[in-house]
């Protein structure tokens, strides 16, 4: 379901495991004590996924600027030059140079001994590949992102990840890599018993350590998968700690920024909104994730599970979310216009509630009286998107749904519908999917087919 993540295009549809920053205070102290102790234990470091990771990173030249092999310092100080790029970078830019610079990194440090260090460029190499994988599943289809794993590398990669921290004693990056170990099962191999395992060993890591990104992070995973397994219960009550957790974490930054006292040596990393989700403002983007979870969806262009009990609440969670992006816009002095991440969640959140009222709670008329006002909104803000000079994709009639004398409209059910953000009248939609138990976006595959025709 989003998780996610609009987590767009890209590596935005390259989502999984931005973990990378879980602890970093813990981290840059552990990175800054364990010269000693890592260039003790240098000559017993052995292990499985060593060698293969030579292998890997043998094509990147482990010498300085000057000519000879970095030292201890300077090899810290390219591991914060890399953080420093690593949070300007987003899914336009990719993120292969990071990926390079990291692995370069981990190569380097086990060469001087730095065990602490060499297990943090590991697990951030771990995290940027597996990002791909899971901002792919929130963006296409599960069986196309299926289809082209590599599990036998995708298991080396987290297996590797996860001995290095079980052999530094580190819980933090245990953690970070029992979410890593937990999506390699539930993107690779489909076993989501296993996955729920490895994300509650991080989540209990974390929450011993007290550090909130990655037990939020880990309670949003379990969520996910809660809701790919149809347990609609599981999943909102995981949501609500997501959001919980968001709020309280969010609250202690603001905290910080209040009295002044941010940390110069936090890699800058830990500010950006990549970690704890897709949108900088994170309790937006939390409560449209509980919006959605109350909503029942499971995954991407899949039928919802929809429990009445919840749909109330899914309207004042998504009303509540618009009410928190529109306060966020007028502290930060920008808007719809200036935003375009904020504003395609606006849209998203107006789509969501049109639906709702539409078509999941009693079919009153002061009900879709409400849908038509928000699909006004939405109209408004992206002129063409409904009306009568706009046709619904699968029965070429006028789409309508500006008036309340127009029919039920309905999205495709997703995260954020699809890229075309097609909708449908609630008829032609529900016909849709009854003739296949395929998912996907129908309005799309016609597109697709007709294109197909045409050529």
């Amino acid at each position: 379901m989003g998780e996610g993540w609009r987590l767009g295009t890209t590596v935005r549809a390259c989502a999984a495991m931005t973990v990378a920053i879980a602890g970093a205070r813990a981290r840059a102290r552990a990175v800054e004590g364990g010269k000693g102790r890592d260039a003790r234990d240098a000559e017993a470091s052995g292990g499985e996924g060593e060698a293969t990771r030579e292998e890997e990173t043998a094509s990147t030249t482990t010498v300085s600027r000057s000519g000879s092999v970095p030292e201890f310092d300077e090899v810290r100080a390219m591991y914060h030059d890399a953080m420093n790029t690593l949070s300007t970078l987003d899914g336009d830019q990719g993120y292969d140079v990071a990926t390079r610079a990291f692995g370069r990194i981990a190569n380097l440090a086990k060469e001087r001994g730095d065990k602490n260090l060499e297990c943090e460029a590991a697990l951030i190499v771990a995290e940027i590949e597996i990002n791909s994988l899971r901002r792919m599943y929130a963006v296409y289809e599960r069986d196309a992102v299926h289809d082209g794993i590599d599990a036998s590398q995708f298991e080396r990669i987290t297996q590797t990840t996860l001995k290095l921290a079980y052999d530094n004693g580190d819980k933090i990056s245990e953690a970070r890599a029992h979410l890593a170990v937990g999506d390699y099962y539930s993107m690779a191999v489909n076993d989501h018993v296993a996955a729920l395992e490895h994300y509650g060993l991080a989540r209990e890591f974390a929450r011993d350590e007290g550090i909130l990104p990655v037990e939020t992070e880990a309670c949003r995973r379990m969520r996910w998968t809660q809701s790919i397994r149809g347990d609609v219960d599981g999943a909102v009550a995981l949501s609500r700690e997501v959001l919980r957790l968001t709020r309280e974490y969010v609250a202690m930054l603001n905290d910080e920024k209040e009295s002044s006292k941010r940390d110069a040596t936090v890699p800058l990393m830990l500010r950006e909104h990549w970690y704890l989700g897709g949108y900088e403002n994170q309790e937006v983007y939390a409560l449209k994730e509980h919006g959605c979870t109350l909503r029942g969806e499971t995954r991407l262009l899949s039928r919802p599970l929809v429990l009445e009990k919840y749909q109330d609440e899914a309207v004042r969670t998504f009303e509540e979310a618009i009410a928190t992006l529109d306060s966020h816009w007028k502290r930060s002095e920008s808007s719809f216009e200036t935003d375009a991440e904020g504003a395609a969640i606006k849209l998203s959140l107006l789509a969501h509630l049109g639906d709702i009222l539409d078509n999941d709670l009693e079919r009153t008329p002061e009900n879709h009286a409400s849908a038509v006002e928000y699909r006004r909104t939405y109209n408004e803000l992206k002129p063409g998107s409904f009306g009568s000079n706009v046709t619904c994709a699968l029965c070429e009639e006028p789409l309508g749904g500006l008036s309340i004398d127009d029919a039920r409209i309905q999205m495709t059910y997703a995260w954020d519908a699809c890229e075309s953000s097609h909708h449908f009248h609630s008829a032609c939609l529900e016909a849709a999917f009854d003739e296949t138990a395929h998912a996907g976006c129908p309005g799309c595959k016609a597109e697709i087919q007709s294109t197909a025709t045409s050529n």
